[in-house]
């Protein structure tokens, strides 16, 4: 169901010399994008869909970045309950 990545046909079109510097990006339905990111900030890090109705529908993620150089959460911040925080969790560590 539409444009899938052919690492063999579409690698060649992608321009890893000099990118385009974009903090944003349009894509068409079912079609899809290869996005590169220098990850050298700690955090996390929210990609998301600008249409508030895709969110339901998954077009969002979060990466979490250098997460051994976070400060760790505040006792003080709120959780819910059974729901560790970050730093709590295993992949947060």
């Amino acid at each position: 169901w539409g444009c899938t990545y052919n690492a063999e046909t579409d690698k060649a079109t992608q321009n890893l010399e000099t990118p385009l510097l974009k903090d944003s990006f349009q894509l068409w339905q079912r079609s899809w994008a290869v996005i590169r990111f220098e990850a050298t900030r700690p955090g996390m890090w929210y990609f998301h869909c600008h249409e508030t109705q895709h969110l339901m529908l998954g077009l969002q993620t979060v990466f979490n970045i250098l997460p051994s150089q976070q400060p760790p959460v505040p006792a003080d911040v709120p959780t819910s309950g059974w729901c560790k925080t970050v730093n709590e969790s295993a992949w947060g560590a």
